[in-house]
Parts: structure tokens; C-alpha cells; sequence
């Protein structure tokens, strides 16, 4: 939230609880501490509201909690500089998902309708022919189900504007008919070179977080584990989210957390 509107809501408190004429506003000090009790409960109605959201969220995911509760800038095979690093989690996530509705829909895509619930084969940094001009190229990750043509995936940790993708054109040669997708911060089209799909990489937090319950009924709490904390990294160390912004609140630090629960809101929708 900005400072400003956080000001202009404790003042428009203040005036509310507080009438008192201009001339005594601008006589001393009164004013300011009325201000700053008003500012208090509001402080405290939002610390409320919020810690019900993330509540409901930690439910949703039980037995597993939140990942707004941990600070992911803390590891630094988690920081937003290690593309690789995103690379070697999704590679995680696909071979512990295996079920193509599961791979594909974690990409925002439908299977082909004539694959049957079998593992993928799952290739870091494949190599290829053709890559940028004159050079052969390696794709981030290469996922294959038998009897369908190949997902190719390219992870970047910045924007689609500010990523290397001339390459992909050389990628989309080599491998022929595919599923592509270009993984980004953010992007102001949906279509990068070599007709890759463009997706945000909170879109695949989303949909890690709307996996890990059904992860957890299966029993298989540890993989939601490490999936949920991939998703936490994502959004705190590569889409610029608060960590612990509870904490932050309960300082005074208001930290973009209306973000947060706005999207906690859509994650939590059926």
C-alpha cells in the first residue's frame, strides 16, 4: 500500500472519531496523537483481517502451513539470481507430479486426450542442433510422454522483454512439433520467438499451491512440502512478495500486503 493512502485513511480516521475545528487542528501536538491512536486501530483491524486470510490459507494446506509464515530470500539456492536453480525445481516438480493433467495443467495446458496416466520422461539442459545462429543449444527442460510430442520448457528469472529468447527460434527448429513454453517474471505478450507460450511464473505458484492438498491426501506430505516451498521461492524471490508480512504489519510496515492477500484470495478460489 502506498504511504500516502495509508495517511490520507489515517487521517480521514482521525477527523471521524476525532471532530475538532481547524483552529484547534493546527494548534499543537493533540491532533498528531489522535492521529496516531486512530492509525493504531486501524493497524489493528488490518492485522486481524489479515491474519484471517492467511488462517484460511494455512487450512486449506494443512497439515502443511503457509509459506508467507517463512522467509525464502534466506537460502541462497532460492535467490532470484540462480535461474538454474528454478530449472533443477521444476524438473523436481514434474518428476513428483508425473500424471500429464498434473504436468501439463502446471503449465496452463491440456494434455493430448490419447495419453494415459504414465511417468514422463524428463530431460535438464537436452541438447539440441540448433540453438542462437550458427550454435547448438541446450533447452532448460525437455518433457516427453510416450506417443506424444515433446513440452519444451525455457525458465528465465526476469521479464520476457529482458530475457535472451532469439535462440528459441532455433529451438522450436530443432525439436519440430512441440508444446513450448517460456517461463518469465512478466511479459507484455503472450507469444515469445519460436511461438513459445508465454507464462507468468506465478501462475505456476498458483497452481503448485492448489496441487499440494491433493498431494497431502495422497500421503505424500513431503513432496507437498518441497513443492509449496518452490512455490513460496517463486513468489517472494522472483514476483517481489513480502515474506512474513504479518510481522511486518505488526510493525507498521504496510509492505504491498493488500497484494498479497488479494492473491491469496485467488488462490483460495474454488
Amino acid at each position: 500500500m502506498r504511504l500516502s493512502a495509508v495517511l490520507e485513511g489515517w487521517i480521514a480516521e482521525t477527523r471521524r472519531l476525532f471532530p475538532i475545528s481547524v483552529e484547534r487542528e493546527a494548534s499543537g501536538w493533540d491532533a498528531l496523537e489522535r492521529m496516531c491512536v486512530a492509525a493504531t486501530n486501524l493497524k489493528s483491524s488490518d492485522l486481524g483481517a489479515r491474519e484471517a486470510q492467511l488462517n484460511a490459507s494455512s487450512a486449506r494446506l494443512a497439515p502443511l502451513e503457509d509459506p508467507f509464515s517463512a522467509d525464502f530470500g534466506l537460502h541462497r539456492w532460492l535467490t532470484d539470481e540462480r535461474e538454474e536453480s528454478y530449472s533443477d525445481w521444476l524438473h523436481y516438480a514434474v518428476r513428483e507430479l508425473r500424471e500429464p493433467a498434473l504436468v501439463y495443467g502446471l503449465f496452463g495446458l491440456r494434455p493430448p486426450a490419447s495419453l494415459s496416466r504414465s511417468t514422463p520422461a524428463v530431460r535438464r539442459e537436452y541438447p539440441v542442433e540448433h540453438g542462437s545462429a550458427d550454435r547448438s543449444g541446450r533447452i532448460d527442460l525437455l518433457i516427453q510422454y510416450a506417443g506424444a510430442p515433446p513440452l519444451v520448457i525455457e525458465a528465465k528469472v526476469t521479464t520476457a522483454e529482458g530475457a535472451d529468447t532469439a535462440k528459441q527460434s532455433g529451438y522450436a527448429k530443432a525439436i519440430g512439433q512441440c508444446d513450448k513454453v517460456l517461463l518469465v517474471t512478466d511479459a507484455g505478450s503472450r507469444e515469445s520467438d519460436g511461438g513459445f507460450r508465454v507464462l507468468r511464473w506465478l501462475d505456476v505458484a498458483k497452481q503448485l499451491r492448489r496441487l499440494v492438498p491433493r498431494l497431502c491426501c495422497d500421503r505424500r506430505t513431503v513432496p507437498a512440502a518441497m513443492l509449496l516451498a518452490f512455490a513460496g521461492s517463486i513468489e517472494q524471490n522472483l514476483c517481489g512478495f513480502p515474506p512474513q508480512p504479518l510481522e511486518l504489519l505488526k510493525r507498521g510496515v504496510f509492505a504491498n500486503y493488500e497484494r498479497v492477500i488479494s492473491y491469496l484470495k485467488e488462490v483460495l478460489q474454488p
